[in-house]
């Protein structure tokens, strides 16, 4: 049922590299706005089994994602699970402001995983980020892939730069960094890793442990 995550994370630490990556593109870019709303039960119930659950808002439509928050990771190298499905925009932004149950959104065999009890049980929002997203779609070591391009702000008041590259399989990460390592030399661009997801940073910036 769960699909797995294999994701590249370069930290491009300030606006002006992100803004060099952008400008090396030609056309006109689209920036997606996408609000992200992590819920767990009161006493941190899905962090505390390895779980995070993502209600995203962008452009009049919401998803749910429930991805595991730890990964295989070696220079930037996020694997994990998850799973994805659309959900009800009024529902979502409903359940902003009254919780949501995890029986209403999650199947039971997903909840087992998740070591929640079959009885279902409440989840409030807990932690949010706002991101800006430019996708560029991109060919690189003889593969068709998507280059996101974030700014995202926390509730703190701090921004991080970023650039996401989703591969197929792990077994193509050298040759894709090979790639990557190219273009960003040729903008000047220092190639590092981010060794966390958007969600540990989020949970740090707000005191909480990873």
């Amino acid at each position: 049922m769960f699909s797995q995550e294999t994701e590249i994370k370069v930290d491009l630490a300030v606006e002006e590299n992100r803004k060099k990556l952008l400008a090396f593109f030609p056309g006109e870019k689209k920036v997606l706005e996408q609000e992200n709303y992590f819920f767990d039960t009161a006493e941190g119930m899905l962090s505390q089994s390895g779980w995070a659950l993502r209600l995203r808002l962008e452009e009049e439509r919401a998803s749910l994602t429930l991805k595991g928050t730890t990964s295989e990771s070696r220079a930037g190298l996020a694997i994990r699970p998850e799973i994805s499905a659309r959900w009800d925009y009024e529902r979502a932004r409903q359940a902003l402001a009254e919780g949501i149950s995890s029986v209403e959104i999650l199947p039971l065999s997903i909840a087992e995983m998740a070591k929640l009890p079959a009885g279902g049980v409440k989840l409030e929002k807990k932690i949010h980020f706002k991101n800006y997203r430019v996708s560029i779609p991109h060919r690189m070591a003889n593969l068709d892939l998507v280059l996101e391009i974030d700014r995202t702000e926390y509730d703190n008041g701090e921004v991080d730069f970023e650039l996401e590259v989703e591969i197929p399989d792990a077994v193509l990460y050298d040759s894709v960094i090979e790639g990557l390592e190219s273009l960003l030399r040729r903008l000047e661009i220092p190639l590092r890793y981010h060794a966390r997801s958007k969600f540990a940073r989020a949970l740090a910036k707000v005191g909480h442990q990873n």
